[in-house]
Parts: structure tokens; sequence; C-alpha cells
């Protein structure tokens, strides 16, 4: 993990009522390990959406060279749209 070092951090008493509430519940130990795994999600959400845009630039290039003509965003969405419905996304 590395060197630990000292940090003074200021929450809402919301999230400070829900970190107590996970203590009391056993899920956690102590505030610092609340802190610690919330870090480590967002590391990890953090790094699979660094993945995702590599992905959909790589996407993009591996498609081919761009078309020539006019630049109609109304049919780029529509089509984008359409698109994302066959797949299942939205």
């Amino acid at each position: 993990m590395g060197e630990l070092r000292k940090l003074d951090v200021t929450l809402s008493q919301e999230l400070i009522t829900d970190m107590d509430q996970a203590i009391q519940t056993g899920d956690y130990s102590n505030r610092d390990d609340v802190i610690d795994d919330a870090m480590k999600l967002w590391r990890r959400r953090r790094e699979a959406e660094h993945a995702r845009i590599h992905a959909l630039i790589q996407e993009g290039l591996d498609s081919g060279p761009p078309l020539e003509g006019p630049f109609d965003l109304e049919d780029i969405r529509r089509r984008g749209m359409d698109r994302l419905r066959r797949e299942g996304r939205i």
C-alpha cells in the first residue's frame, strides 16, 4: 500500500452518519477503513472509465477514415441513439 500519511477531510453530516452506521453494523472497523474502501472504489471506477474511453477512441480509429460530406448533428444523434437501442444500452 505504501507510506501512510495523515489527511484531514471535511464531510457532510449525512456522510459521517452513513460511515458511523456502517461501523456500528460491523461492515467496517473504523472511519479510516470506510475512507480507504471508498478511495479504492473510486480508483477502480476511474480506471474503468478511462478504459472505456480508450476503447471508444480505439473503436473510432478502427472504423476507418472519416466520411466526407455535410455535417448533420441531428442525423448523427439519431444514428447514435438507434445504435444504442439495438445494442440494448438504453
